[in-house]
């Protein structure tokens, strides 16, 4: 039987509301602009 990988459709996404980057990992601040509590 084999095992069910996830794919990039159940992994959480998200991105900053000020550049549009984004990452699977939520961060406190922006690595790409630097603005704070913008990644959603």
């Amino acid at each position: 039987m084999a095992a069910r990988t996830k794919s990039a459709k159940d992994r959480p996404s998200y991105r900053c509301t000020e550049c549009g980057w984004t990452t699977a990992k939520w961060l406190g601040r922006c690595p790409e602009c630097q603005a704070w509590g913008t990644v959603e």
